[in-house]
């Protein structure tokens, strides 16, 4: 991780340091309980053999044209497939979303693509912690929003409200409605010129200092154009590469505009 230390500025550096932070620091008693109690709900999950039927609008799967655009989202497959099959595995990227909202303290974060909401649930038991913010998250499946719900309940995570609908429905009320938003994480519709519609939908509405996080930044070809077009765009002022995921910041403060590529393994 050096690399991210290699600059002068102040700002870019206390910024890059409290991600490092984000990714390195020990978690306390309290944060350690609450992973334990989200990946025993998750494990749960992932051994469920019961059948769930919803509706996908191609936010999931590789298709024949990866470059894709919004539109996609409107080609409506339904599907059935068990609970287990649809629960996301532990991973980085959940624990860096719960670290990310505990070291930036956001007061809104706002979340594209639920699914059964363990990603929203780190997210959620940060801003717990925090004792401050509140997360909306967006998922196209009414089944699935329902079940996410559940799962909230389950955990006793009140900071956390689920809006149903397809991403381009729902987003410019969203964003009309919440702004600020201080932390965005981007997971779902992976194709190029979706991403790339999200990115300027969302950013006009970002807080200065705000974060923006894409999932999923290597899924094709398309993504990863789509990636380096954002981290290369003049209004992001600091982006980081951590090979999966891309992390934005909007720091028009900076004086000079940063990148950075760090293997977090």
């Amino acid at each position: 991780m050096t690399r991210i230390y290699g600059k002068e500025d102040t700002a870019s550096k206390t910024l890059a340091s409290n991600l490092v932070a984000a990714l390195t620091r020990d978690a306390s008693r309290e944060e350690a309980a609450w992973v334990e109690n989200i990946e025993s709900l998750r494990k749960e999950l992932s051994d469920s053999p019961s059948k769930i039927t919803i509706v996908d609008y191609g936010a999931g799967q590789k298709c024949l044209n990866p470059d894709s655009g919004p539109e996609e989202m409107g080609r409506e497959k339904v599907v059935t497939k068990t609970i287990g099959d649809t629960c996301q595995t532990v991973c980085k990227r959940v624990l860096l979303l719960f670290r990310l909202v505990r070291e930036f303290r956001p007061s809104l974060c706002l979340e594209l693509g639920t699914g059964l909401g363990i990603s929203a649930a780190y997210q959620t038991a940060a801003l717990e912690l925090n004792g401050h913010g509140r997360l909306v998250t967006v998922e196209g499946a009414e089944n699935l929003a329902s079940l996410a719900r559940e799962n909230f309940k389950r955990l006793g995570l009140n900071r956390v409200g689920v809006v149903v609908g397809r991403f381009q429905d729902k987003l410019d009320g969203l964003l009309r409605e919440y702004a600020p938003v201080d932390f965005a994480f981007i997971d779902g519709h992976h194709y190029e010129r979706a991403t790339l519609s999200y990115f300027e939908k969302v950013l006009p509405f970002l807080s200065e200092g705000g974060l923006l996080v894409f999932d999923n930044i290597i899924w094709s070809k398309g993504m990863m154009r789509a990636w380096r077009k954002i981290a290369s765009d003049r209004r992001i002022g600091l982006s980081i590469d951590l090979v999966k995921i891309g992390i934005c910041v909007k720091a028009n403060f900076l004086r000079y505009k940063r990148h950075f590529n760090i293997n977090p393994d």
